[in-house]
């Protein structure tokens, strides 16, 4: 499905506002699973005193952009460490 169209009927999972150029989506977040796909925009806000005023095109929003969390990949068992002229050679 196109993420535009994804974006709209989708169930939102976490919504923050902040007043910084960045976040950090941390531990106290919403968690992600494996092999699913997201998306995310960002709205800028301008304000005039406390109220939100409507100065930028398409009502601040950003374009969509998605990304997928990974497969989960478990830690490799029977791990051997060889010492070999300075490297560390591993196998699994």
């Amino acid at each position: 499905m196109d993420p535009s169209s994804a974006f709209s009927f989708a169930p939102e999972i976490f919504r923050e506002r902040v007043v910084s150029t960045s976040y950090t989506y941390g531990p106290m977040c919403p968690p992600l699973e494996p092999g699913h796909v997201y998306a995310w925009c960002v709205r800028v806000v301008a304000k005039d005193g406390i109220d939100d005023v409507r100065v930028f095109e398409n009502d601040g929003l950003s374009v969509i952009r998605t990304f997928r969390i990974g497969s989960y990949c478990p830690s490799p068992l029977s791990l051997q460490l060889l010492p070999d002229r300075g490297n560390l050679e591993a196998s699994w």
